[in-house]
């Protein structure tokens, strides 16, 4: 299986065995789960800003890829729920749902979002 927006080498092999270890997960699991998580993330990314206006940026891809990263990666630490790596999760789905938010507010204020008006957000952290 091959991903749509983040690059091949995603995590480097020893934390990517860490990640196998804790969550049960065999190769092909672990590649499945990836894969679906990546799908989710591109979910999570175009129902809140414009796809195809991001793609279109200079480094659009790039970012589409450190924003699907960054979920993943929060994801896969939220499943194992191990001490060691709970606070990885929180810090880096934080730091997807930031990026993610100035991304819509520059979108907004640049009125690619035709119809929207800026609106406060609210950060909740499940």
């Amino acid at each position: 299986m091959s991903y749509i927006y983040m690059r091949e080498n995603l995590i480097p092999e020893t934390t990517a065995n860490i990640l196998k270890h804790y969550s049960g997960f065999t190769d092909s699991e672990f590649q499945e789960e990836i894969c679906h998580l990546e799908k989710t993330a591109i979910g999570v990314i175009a129902s809140s800003v414009n796809l195809d206006k991001v793609k279109e940026l200079e480094n659009g891809r790039e970012l589409l890829s450190g924003l699907c990263k960054s979920y993943v990666l929060a994801k896969l630490y939220e499943h194992i729920a191990h001490t060691d790596y709970i606070d990885l999760a929180a810090d880096l789905m934080v730091d997807f749902r930031d990026t993610l938010k100035r991304v819509r507010e520059a979108q907004i204020s640049e009125g690619t979002n035709t119809n929207e008006k800026a609106k406060p957000w609210n950060l909740y952290i499940r």
